[in-house]
């Protein structure tokens, strides 16, 4: 792939054309959202879409020069229009990697979470493990009930259209006990004038909320994140968060005084009593949501870290910079675990020299957190000093009260820990505080690895240049380190997963990008002939009709490399596939060649179902067919044959033909991409399509091969395993 988009880059330089494109995009874009999930998206009292979504997707709009129409309805609905119709191209969902198969997610605008209500006075309920065997309302087709449903099958949904519905039903006693996102609570209380249902438990799966494009849509995806980018550039998304997320007006004693001056003083007392304590909640509560969204902001913040932007060192600075503001601590303190020993890497908040650079592992993870994997806190002075999270007591000498550390894990693996401490009397951190702590740990660790892996990949990638300059290695040493570079990078993939979705879309674009002058100079070429031909002498006339040929194949080549880089990176999905009925469908795309060239087709096929990728199968059968018709039709009595064989491991099928037949000592060179052994004057193509076929098998856990004589026929082989 990086060979790929570095032809397609350089490429792009010689044609002249290195801006972004907006060709693919429609005049008009249509938002589809939910239509009851304030403060995101909803009817204002006039009927009019309204929400923080609705401004930001149109202020995106404006900032980019497009238009966009608004389409509110049930979730359902729309999410089913986004997904399967193709009627509305732009939504926004939370983050889940089962959705992310289906569509493609923008940078976060927002990250959130979930809470669970029960009624008032309601016992026997104070965590989501409590729930077993409860009725519990949750909103159908979200990312929470899927979630629900796969880690907590015990418990008995009941699924309603939006969040309104569901704390309804709990008001009503209809339910348990109901679980919606925490920013939209206080508007439905509101509007619904609900009064007896209370928040419980810790907060429920923190996650990022973000525009989405169907899967593929890649300039649309493009548009939005470069105004999202714009947007947060120039504080307007602020403003925009502020309108939205700003705490409301506290709770005015007007509203509770039914009929003024009838009521006696002492009872005036009481209400005046009542209503400061009911300020005090509300400020509280105000509080404790505006030190939320900062925690869940950081979590966003460093999750979207650039890993080229500074080195590692100065990078994880920053990133603990940030983390000290927002947990309001005085010192934090990072070290990663490399063999045995735990490395400083960085800290803020005390002298550097004060730090042991290097101290055994032991030291640290041999309590409470190695075994457990859980982070922990001391919030008592005196056990503090003793503890050996202070790292063989290397800060003693400070004053810190309480102390909260959380290993960094990648892949399961621990990685390091991150330390916070404060000096402040009374500073206890608690469950919410440590979980918080926990997923900034390991998006830092992610972002550590990914940065060192960036660092090495640079450091290798020099001393490969100065070894080829200054010693002219030979080309099986070049080979053998660029193998063992690809092997390092592929042991981070999963880590670098935002970097190489990044690539294939600038690969996209480059492929796109290339089309139009392609276009131009076919279209140009053709109005000379068109327009010029009796002024052209023979000589300029087939110059011309070479330039249209070549630009033709250039393309095919272009919509050739799209193919195989879309089949690298779909969804595999198995599911039973009818083999006759598909070849059938198959044979019946090339239904005019054959007959044009008077072929004649036996297809020996028993009614039997594989359980496979239907897809790669359909790619990998129709390249083997339209093979065999370029290689057969120059015969007096052109024929093709297709069977299906058994054995006790898998079904293989094959496609035989009487063609121009191959030299066997070229076997494995014709399923190599751009490889071909006829002359493409004689034979086209882009030498791409038996590629496809070999990629498409192995994405199936089978195999392809061929058998052939010259002159006589080839016979092309689909091994497909019964056990998928």
């Amino acid at each position: 792939m990086k060979t790929v988009a570095y032809c397609f880059l350089a490429l792009l330089i010689i044609s002249g054309r290195v801006a972004y494109s907006q060709d693919a995009l429609p005049d008009t874009i249509v938002f589809g959202c939910d239509s009851n999930f304030p403060p995101y998206e909803f009817f204002d009292k006039d009927g009019k879409p309204a929400g923080f979504h609705i401004d930001l997707i149109r202020a995106i709009a404006a900032d980019m020069g497009l238009k966009v129409k608004i389409k509110l309805g049930d979730w359902p609905e729309i999410r089913n229009e986004l997904e399967v119709k193709g009627t509305v191209q732009v939504s926004d969902m939370f983050y889940s990697k089962e959705r992310d198969s289906v569509v493609d997610y923008a940078i976060p605008n927002e990250v959130t979470y979930d809470e669970i209500f029960i009624r008032k006075g309601q016992k026997g309920i104070s965590a989501i493990n409590d729930l077993s065997g409860k009725k519990v309302a949750v909103q159908t087709s979200s990312t929470l009930s899927e979630y629900l449903h796969h880690n907590y099958p015990e418990i008995n949904f009941v699924l309603t259209a939006n969040e309104p519905a569901a704390l309804k039903l709990l008001s009503e006693g209809k339910c348990d006990a109901a679980i919606v996102s925490h920013v939209e609570t206080v508007d439905i209380f509101e509007k619904l004038n609900i009064e007896n249902l209370i928040s419980i438990g810790h907060p429920l799966l923190p996650r990022e909320y973000c525009f989405v494009v169907k899967e593929g849509n890649f300039a649309l995806l493009k548009a939005i994140n470069t105004g999202l980018i714009h947007l947060k550039d120039n504080q307007k998304f602020n403003e925009l968060h502020e309108k939205w997320f700003a705490p409301k007006p506290e709770f005015q004693l007007s509203r509770y005084i039914v009929i003024p001056g009838l009521i006696l003083v002492f009872i005036i007392l009481i209400i005046l009593l009542w209503n400061n304590t009911l300020r005090y909640a509300v400020k509280i509560k105000t509080k404790e949501l505006e030190f939320t969204n900062s925690r869940l902001r950081l979590i966003s913040t460093v999750k979207a870290a650039r890993i080229d932007k500074l080195s590692t060192k100065d990078q994880t600075i920053e990133m603990i910079k940030q983390v000290k503001e927002t947990f309001e601590v005085d010192a934090c303190v990072v070290r990663v675990l490399l063999k045995d020993e735990m490395k400083l890497l960085g800290s803020i908040g005390v002298q550097p020299d004060t730090l042991t650079e290097s101290i055994p592992a032991r030291s640290v993870f041999t309590k409470e957190v190695l075994p457990t994997n859980k982070p922990k806190a001391h919030n008592d002075s005196d056990e503090l000093i003793t503890a050996e999270y202070l790292f063989e007591n290397e800060l003693a000498n400070y004053n810190f009260r309480s102390f909260a550390g959380a290993q960094m894990l990648t892949e399961g693996r621990i990685t390091g820990i991150l330390c916070i401490y404060s000096e402040k009397e009374g500073r206890e951190f608690t469950r919410t505080d440590l979980d918080h702590l926990q997923i900034v740990a390991n998006q830092i660790g992610i972002s550590i690895e990914n940065n060192r892996l960036f660092e090495q990949n640079e450091k290798q990638k020099e001393i490969l240049v100065k070894q080829i300059i200054t010693n002219k290695k030979s080309k099986e040493e070049i080979q053998k380190l660029n193998e063992e570079l690809e092997m390092k990078v592929k042991l981070r993939t999963s880590q670098l997963e935002a970097s190489i979705k990044e690539l294939e879309t600038f690969t996209y674009s480059v492929s796109h990008d290339l089309k139009a002058p392609l276009r131009g100079i076919d279209g140009y070429s053709k109005l000379l002939l068109d327009l010029y031909k009796p002024g052209l002498n023979e000589e300029a006339q087939i110059f011309i009709e070479t330039i249209r040929r070549s630009t033709l194949q250039m393309n095919q080549l272009i919509n050739d490399l799209l193919d195989y880089s879309r089949l690298e990176r779909s969804q595999l999905s198995t599911e039973h596939v009818k083999i006759k009925d598909l070849v059938k469908s198959v044979l019946s795309i090339y239904n005019a060649d054959l007959e044009a060239g008077n072929f004649k087709i036996n297809v020996n096929i028993p009614d039997i179902e594989l359980i496979t990728d239907s897809k790669g199968l359909t790619i990998a059968l129709r390249n083997l067919v339209e093979n065999a018709i370029k290689f057969t039709k120059g015969n007096i009595e052109p024929s093709i044959q297709i069977d299906v064989e058994e054995n006790d491991l898998a079904w293989i099928i094959s496609v035989n033909d009487n063609g121009i037949g191959f030299d066997m000592k070229y076997h494995q060179k014709i399923f190599e991409i751009f490889q071909r052994l006829q002359r493409i004057e004689e034979f086209p193509g882009t030498g791409i399509g038996l590629a496809m076929v070999s990629k498409a098998m192995q994405r199936m856990r089978g195999r392809a091969w061929a058998e052939s004589t010259l002159g006589v026929g080839s016979s092309f082989y689909l091994e497909i395993p019964k056990k998928q």
